[in-house]
């Protein structure tokens, strides 16, 4: 929306900046005042409105979709093509987390995928 946009349009300091804020704000405690300003080593910013092929998108069901719809969206077709992004999480979709977790689920399949068919020699 409107809001992502201003923000897209912002340096990557003043975006690194007003996320610090934002984080030290909501976990900061009279101990810690700046746990998340004080911890960054490092970060990457990444405007994905930018990206051709995504353009700031995210997965959400329609109208008639199925419990199970995300579960056959991940499944892996023979043993070479892996599946993984948000759009293939049951339950934690449309977020950051839903796409790493799937990403950790889809190497876990190739790895196994791999080792099945080991020569014993």
């Amino acid at each position: 929306g409107d809001r992502a946009k201003a923000i897209g349009k912002l340096s990557e300091g003043e975006i690194v900046s007003r996320s610090l804020e934002q984080l030290d704000s909501m976990f900061g405690s009279n101990l810690e005042p700046k746990p998340a300003s004080s911890s960054l080593c490092t970060c990457l910013v990444k405007n994905w409105s930018d990206e051709p092929f995504i353009r700031g998108a995210y997965s959400y069901p329609t109208f008639g979709a199925k419990a199970n719809d995300r579960a056959i969206l991940g499944e892996p077709v023979g043993r070479s093509l892996f599946f993984a992004g948000e759009a293939t999480h049951e339950g934690v979709n449309s977020c950051m987390q839903g796409a790493l977790e799937t990403a950790e689920r889809a190497v876990r399949q190739l790895l196994s995928k791999r080792t099945e068919n080991r020569s014993k020699l």
